[in-house]
């Protein structure tokens, strides 16, 4: 078996998620930095979400932790050029109780290199698997997960009846059975 390519950053100096582009063509990133390396991840706007509002849980079930201080968390913003090492397709939460780190465990495939040859479909996809893992102390945490809610929201707004997204030019909301008039903010 082919051992995938990693990268572990432990711990974090700066971790962040963003978003690039007008609202409806948002690209969404996060970006871990350790020392020298930068590694930025092309993610999914639920998977921002997600990873948010689970983080937040997660640090609210641990008992006898210390309580997190994002304030102390210098503001991070993405580092361009944006160039992601892969889109991701996996992502996993843990806390190591020893080290007070938490781990947040991201796989994706890199894109297919042009000059790689493979017989075996199986190996091809085996050899593309890459996987992350970004070692953060829980203020680290709840400032990551305090803004990647803000870059979420940021975006269009929601229709208050079938809960879409509302376009800049409008929404025609089919929930309104075509009784209505297009939402438009």
């Amino acid at each position: 078996m082919m051992q995938r390519p990693y990268h572990d950053l432990k711990p974090v100096d700066a971790l962040v998620a963003g978003a690039e582009g007008p609202p409806g063509q948002r690209v969404f990133y996060m970006q871990g930095r350790k020392d020298d390396l930068l590694v930025t991840l092309r993610m999914e706007k639920e998977q921002v979400a997600l990873l948010a509002t689970s983080i937040a849980n997660l640090l609210q079930d641990i008992e006898d932790l210390p309580e997190p201080d994002p304030a102390s968390v210098p503001v991070a913003e993405l580092e361009h050029p944006l160039e992601p090492l892969f889109s991701v397709t996996q992502m996993g939460l843990g806390y190591e109780k020893s080290e007070e780190l938490f781990a947040l465990f991201m796989q994706g495939m890199r894109p297919p290199d042009a000059e790689e040859e493979f017989v075996d479909e199986e190996e091809e996809d085996e050899a593309r698997l890459m996987l992350v893992r970004f070692w953060a102390d829980s203020s680290q945490l709840q400032a990551f997960s305090d803004r990647a809610l803000l870059v979420v929201e940021a975006g269009r707004p929601e229709c208050p009846l079938c809960h879409e997204p509302i376009d800049p030019d409008g929404h025609l909301c089919p929930r309104s059975n075509g009784h209505a008039d297009p939402i438009v903010l």
